[in-house]
Parts: structure tokens; C-alpha cells; sequence
């Protein structure tokens, strides 16, 4: 009897860890900045940890965008796992292989995709895929809502097209007009800024800007740091945060002082100056 148990055992024990998937963990996520690693992948959810700038973690092979259009990498911590932003952290050593994607789907958010430069239409998210149509800068197509990240960590809008339905890469579009998009902005100059730097405290219903001279900090609603760093002008009346040209703000008032907030090229919200 006790011989019968024990091979039945053995058997059940065999079943299960054929069936019990591999989580292989390909590639490390390092950050470029101090980075909050967070309960799920997008600013709403938890901190759960920190990384230092420099510092690297396993990468589990999944990577998710959230309505900003933002990606962020699935990684390893001690505590289990957690998600980190693309925004101050990047993906590296993970082969040919593309990374399992999360692709934010929304029904009901529908928008525009606009070309930024001549851009290809390819039947799926990414290079390797066939070409559908293309279209020249200027021109835009309708996004019907959904959005996925190639294995490069090339973020892809799905559009409308006569034949069908298509994607386009982030490279050579943006996106507007959706609840993940950032609206055009009204710049104060067309050709740079103009005037001194604005400097001081900026604050919006989610976050808080200060600049200081040549830097920068963004606070969250719970006193927490979001990202530091250098801020510089740039074209169109920009004023850039960080080495990321797609992280910045422009005046869109001097009297009182508002600004326009954008991270990853998607608007966070307005903010108005509260001190110097």
C-alpha cells in the first residue's frame, strides 16, 4: 500500500512540474535616474521599492503601457516583482527575442494618429512585419485605441485604414486627440524661447514642479520624487527636463505664471506658479 502511495505521488509531483510554466527572466532593467518600482505599471499603483541611478534588476520579460502611452518593464525585486518606467530606466540584454507585451486597450478612447515624418503602415507592431500603406508627414489616420511595444521598446499605435486596420511606429507619429494623448500645444515662440528661464514652484492636481536655476525636481501628490535633473531650453518654446527631449513644459501664461506639464510627450495636467 505504502509502495502504491509513493509512486502515485511521484507521478502527481512529475505532472505538475511539466505544467507549471517557466518564467524565464531574459535581459536587466537599469536605471538611468532614481527610479520607484511600483505594484503595477503605471503611476496610480504603489511603491514598493527604489533603485539608485546605475543600479540594474532582473528583467521579467513583460513589458506594459499605461494611458500616457508610457512603457514599463516587469522586474524582479526581493520582495517578488514589480513594475519600473521606462521614463528613468532602460531595457537591455534581452536577445532577439521580443518581450511579452501588455498593449493598453481602451474601446472607447479613440483618437488621432499624426505623422511626424514619411511613416510605413505594417500589418503588426513592429519592423519585421509587412507594409500596408504609407503616409507623409502631416497627415493623419485614425487610432482605434490600442498600442503595443516592439522588442526594441518601440512603442506602436494601431490606426484605421481603407483596407483595414494597421500600426504605425511612435518614430515618425504622435497621438492626440484620446484620453492617452497629449493635445497640441500652443508654444510661446515658434522659433525657441524667449525671456529668462521660469524658475520656482509649480503646482498641478498631480504634480508638483520645481525649478531652481538649472534644475529641476517633479514631486507626486505624496511628497515623493518622481525625476530630477537639468533643465535646458529647447526649440518651439520648449523647456526641456533631463536628457529626454520628449519630457518638458511650455508657458502658456507670464501673468500669472501657468505652464503646460509633459511627460513622454503625453500632458500631465496644467500647473501654476504658487512661489519663487
Amino acid at each position: 500500500m505504502k509502495r502504491t502511495l509513493s509512486v502515485l505521488l511521484i507521478a502527481v509531483l512529475l505532472l505538475v512540474s511539466c505544467t507549471v510554466p517557466a518564467f524565464a527572466e531574459t535581459g536587466t532593467v537599469t536605471a538611468t535616474e532614481r527610479a520607484y518600482i511600483r505594484s503595477g505599471p503605471g503611476l496610480s499603483y504603489s511603491e514598493v521599492s527604489s533603485i539608485d541611478k546605475g543600479k540594474s534588476v532582473p528583467y521579467a520579460g513583460q513589458t506594459s503601457t499605461d494611458n500616457r502611452g508610457v512603457k514599463w518593464y516587469k522586474v524582479r525585486i526581493k520582495s517578488g516583482y514589480g513594475w519600473v518606467s521606462s521614463n528613468c530606466a532602460r531595457l537591455s540584454g534581452t536577445g532577439s527575442a521580443a518581450p511579452k507585451t501588455s498593449p493598453n486597450t481602451t474601446s472607447g478612447s479613440i483618437g488621432t494618429v499624426m505623422m511626424t515624418g514619411s511613416a510605413n503602415v505594417r500589418s503588426g507592431p513592429g519592423l519585421g512585419y509587412s507594409m500596408l500603406d504609407s503616409f507623409s508627414k502631416g497627415n493623419s489616420i485614425p487610432y482605434v485605441g490600442q498600442s503595443s511595444v516592439d522588442d526594441r521598446g518601440v512603442t506602436w499605435y494601431k490606426v484605421k485604414i481603407k483596407s483595414g486596420y494597421g500600426w504605425v511606429s511612435s518614430k515618425y507619429a504622435r497621438l492626440s486627440g484620446s484620453s492617452s494623448a497629449a493635445p497640441k500645444s500652443t508654444a510661446p515662440s515658434a522659433n525657441g524661447n524667449s525671456g529668462s528661464k521660469p524658475t520656482g514652484t509649480f503646482q498641478g492636481e498631480q504634480f508638483r514642479l520645481v525649478v531652481q536655476g538649472s534644475s529641476y525636481t517633479i514631486y507626486e501628490q505624496d511628497g515623493s520624487v518622481l525625476q530630477d535633473g537639468t533643465v535646458r531650453s529647447g526649440s518651439n518654446g520648449k523647456y526641456v527636463l533631463g536628457s529626454y527631449e520628449q519630457d518638458y513644459f511650455v508657458v502658456t501664461s507670464t501673468s500669472p505664471m501657468k505652464i503646460r506639464l509633459y511627460l513622454d510627450g503625453v500632458l500631465v495636467g496644467p500647473l501654476t506658479k504658487t512661489s519663487d
